[in-house]
């Protein structure tokens, strides 16, 4: 459990042609396709803030976690607390052992951040503001496929697909990009879905501390 949970969330909302999502087809519509999403996300329509918790009062991610993340972990916040440490000291893991031996590794890698601790908050986190937030309905979680979440929307009744990204502190654009591809490539094959009217969302996940993220959420509906 962490004090309070600062969201700064970077909203970028679509209107995509059917052409748009036909250009999924092969590798050379796929390069036409990447730059229309660059398009998309170069500027987001809204910027918002919000708080989970307060200092007298902790807020617990973990049953979030629990419940959508595709790793299970016994406490994704304490793993990533211990990353996040490690990364702050240079030249030895968090233990204090030195990290490479110059005669084997002449350019020392630092600790990697905790990759299933990573993703897991990441996707707890991004189905907290779908169900909290966007007011989605949660439904279920695919394991290993895209969409991760399958949700429906509250008050239309409409399909949400969500892929989730997340990052440690750097920028999660390009994953954003990369995500909403395949998302697209999923709604041009899906008639079913398509067929009942669906939303498709990236939600792309920075970890800037403990306390502290940022949320990219790219929102596609068909034109």
């Amino acid at each position: 459990m962490v004090a309070a949970i600062q969201l700064d969330v970077y909203e970028y909302d679509v209107l995509a042609k059917r052409r748009d999502i036909g250009l999924t087809r092969d590798e050379d519509t796929r390069k036409i396709l990447r730059k229309t999403i660059s398009s998309w996300i170069q500027r987001p329509t809204k910027l918002s803030r919000y708080q989970l918790g307060t200092m007298g009062t902790p807020f617990n991610l973990q049953p979030w976690i629990d419940r959508w993340s595709e790793q299970p972990t016994s406490n994704a916040l304490a793993d990533l607390d211990k990353s996040l440490q490690a990364a702050r000291r240079a030249g030895v893991t968090l233990g204090g052992a030195p990290i490479g031996l110059p005669i084997l590794a002449y350019f020392p890698n630092p600790v990697p951040i905790n990759i299933s601790s990573l993703s897991a908050l990441g996707e707890g986190l991004a189905a907290l503001y779908l169900i909290c937030v966007e007011q989605a309905w949660g439904l279920h979680r695919n394991i290993g496929v895209c969409p991760d979440f399958v949700l429906r929307d509250n008050q239309t009744g409409r399909w949400l697909l969500a892929e989730v990204k997340t990052t440690s502190g750097v920028s999660v654009i390009q994953q954003v990009k990369g995500a909403a591809l395949d998302i697209l490539d999923v709604l041009a094959k899906t008639k079913l879905i398509r067929a009942g009217r669906y939303v498709a969302y990236v939600i792309g996940i920075v970890v800037k501390s403990l306390n502290e993220y940022e949320i990219h959420r790219l929102r596609i509906e068909e034109a």
